[in-house]
């Protein structure tokens, strides 16, 4: 027998075992895979909710302040110098 052999049969006698030991203890199992969907699902809404609150504390709206009519002037007559340029640059 080579050793790949004796592997073999070594993996295949524990997945036997493995097969018997849920077959017999299958209400204990069942119950633990509940308890642990039920923790993990648990654990995923608490990342969820705390990132969602996170994010609710950093977004803070900044005070709308009116805009006066010269600063809008002011603001026209650059963009009108900028446009101003660009077809002297582009020429």
């Amino acid at each position: 027998m080579t050793t790949l052999t004796i592997l073999k049969f070594l993996f295949q006698l524990v997945l036997i075992c493995v097969g018997a030991y849920a077959l017999l203890h299958e209400k204990e199992l069942a119950k633990f895979e509940r308890k642990t969907v039920k923790y993990i699902k648990a654990f995923f809404k608490a990342v969820y909710l705390s990132c969602k609150e996170k994010k609710e504390k950093n977004i803070q709206l900044a005070p709308v302040t009116p805009i006066g009519n010269a600063e809008y002037e002011e603001m026209l007559s650059r963009l009108n110098k900028a446009s101003k340029l660009e077809d002297v640059l582009v020429a």
